[in-house]
């Protein structure tokens, strides 16, 4: 939430930030949350999009292998011992795009990708390589 406090500085006033969230509980929760609040953060709640899909090396449905509540699953396989919530209790099938697939839909004439926080619950790897074209664009 740090970044998200930071769009209300006034050098951070021209500042986009992108969440994706792919669990669509979620992302419901999520939306409304961002909808309410501090009236001081209108302008700000302005130029935040969340988006509904999962990052990932691939453009295509994956698993969402949920754990035992919907804010710890990942889209990596079960795993008895991992350090990320991994132990399987539901499956979802949830879309996914690599973030380099996302940021080509931005135009490059607009933008200067300046921070880049990633919390995937294992997945980190897979959003990098999915990412090889534009994280070298990130200061």
């Amino acid at each position: 939430m740090k970044l998200y406090a930071q769009l209300q500085e006034p050098e951070h006033t021209s500042k986009v930030l992108l969440g994706i969230e792919s669990h669509p509980l979620n992302f419901g929760l999520t939306s409304h949350t961002m909808l309410k609040g501090n009236p001081s953060m209108l302008e700000a709640k302005k130029r935040i999009q969340l988006l509904p899909f999962a990052l990932a090396d691939v453009d295509k449905y994956v698993k969402f292998n949920e754990n035992f509540a919907p804010a710890c699953g990942s889209i990596l396989p079960s795993a008895k011992n991992a350090w990320w919530c991994a132990l399987t209790s539901n499956v979802l099938y949830v879309p996914a795009l690599s973030m380099n697939t996302l940021l080509k839909m931005v135009p490059a004439t607009s933008y200067d990708f300046h921070y880049l926080k990633v919390d995937v619950e294992g997945a980190e790897e897979l959003v990098l390589q999915g990412g090889s074209e534009f994280i070298p664009r990130f200061r």
